[in-house]
């Protein structure tokens, strides 16, 4: 499946451009500042330890995905993600999305701390990736302080077809409506 020429929501690019670095020159002063797409402006930090995501995350709901090769995530694992959250009756708007390998320094205290997460998503992490001091099985749904967790094989084992991948995505399926009472 191609995506070229594919027109994107407004509320999607402004997550992909959420910070935009701009230089300003006022009367002799150069000065670096970040402004946001919702027009907020502060002074540019040297680094901003917090994670970045994608997504709105008004339903308080953070997936975490681990993929080297897109800032978020790549368009077959956004289109398998937006198909699953709607059979939830969920949208890309009610979560946020973190990309562990792009950013460094990842843990749950701070993705805790910037998402505020009710519910958290895996996907191919294990807790101790993320600094939980707890192992949770695959597909088995967690509680632990004060959030739920989950945690799947890789989205790359949800695409395709044959019973492999069947057998995934049935393990998620039956997770995901334990997880959200569905």
């Amino acid at each position: 499946m191609s995506f070229n020429n594919v027109l994107l929501p407004n509320f999607i690019i402004a997550d992909l451009y959420n910070d935009s670095l701009v230089i300003s020159i006022e009367e002799g002063k150069n000065s670096t500042k970040l402004i946001s797409s919702k027009g907020n402006t502060q002074p540019a930090k040297e680094s901003i330890k917090q994670p970045s995501f994608f997504g709105e995350n008004n339903k308080k709901i953070t997936i975490i995905v681990n993929d080297d090769k897109a800032v978020f995530l790549r368009d077959e694992w956004l289109e398998f993600l937006i198909n699953i959250l709607a059979a939830c009756k969920l949208a890309i708007a009610d979560v946020a999305i973190i990309n562990i390998a792009q950013q460094s320094e990842i843990n749950i205290s701070s993705i805790k701390n910037i998402t505020e997460p009710k519910f958290v998503l895996l996907f191919d992490i294990s807790t101790t990736q993320v600094g939980l001091p707890l192992l949770v099985p695959e597909y088995q749904v967690q509680n632990f302080d004060n959030c739920t967790f989950l945690v799947s094989a890789s989205l790359s084992k949800m695409l395709g077809s044959g019973d492999l991948v069947k057998a995934e995505k049935t393990k998620l399926w039956n997770s995901l409506k334990r997880m959200f009472s569905l």
